[in-house]
């Protein structure tokens, strides 16, 4: 569900509605199941989906960001920098030059 709907900020209380449980019943199993807690495994998500996105230069980084769920460019930025410890456009640039190579 989450996955289907990623650009989409879907609340914990909501997912675990509609599966019965309570919401922190929810992010116990998630944690238990992932390692972190729901919002933290959306924003990994997130962040793999535009890497793999960023291949295509004929979308923005901005509509790359905004696809993928983020409210902003500059947010998006912030956060593959803190994961990948690259800028999305360096990131783009590296990739296509080793595809070029």
């Amino acid at each position: 569900m989450i996955e289907a709907d990623i650009a989409h900020n879907i609340k914990v209380k909501h997912l675990a509605s509609s599966i019965g449980i309570s919401r922190s019943h929810l992010t116990s199993l998630f944690k238990a199941a992932f390692g972190m807690p729901p919002h933290r495994w959306l924003l990994q998500k997130r962040l793999e989906t535009a890497r793999t996105l960023l291949t295509d230069e004929a979308r923005s980084i901005t509509e790359i960001a905004f696809s993928c769920g983020f409210n902003s460019s500059q947010h998006f930025a912030t956060a593959f920098r803190a994961r990948f410890g690259v800028a999305p456009s360096a990131y783009r640039r590296s990739r296509n030059r080793a595809a070029a190579a």
